[in-house]
């Protein structure tokens, strides 16, 4: 979770950092993930499966 968290917040998703728990998927990784999704134009599901974490990953 640590990873996603700072993906996420790195790519500019909207992520309260401060209230994130690193060690498990809340409800403050969820509106990262689907900001991220759309930017993407991947399926808004919430779930970051493996077209989610190729995004994150992507070095520009």
């Amino acid at each position: 979770m640590k990873a996603l968290t700072y993906l996420l917040a790195a790519r500019g998703f909207a992520i309260d950092r401060d209230a994130v728990d690193d060690t498990v998927f809340t409800e403050y990784h969820e509106p990262g993930v689907k900001g991220l999704q759309n930017a993407a134009s991947i399926e808004e599901d919430g779930i970051v499966g493996s077209k989610a974490w190729a995004v994150l990953l992507k070095v520009a």
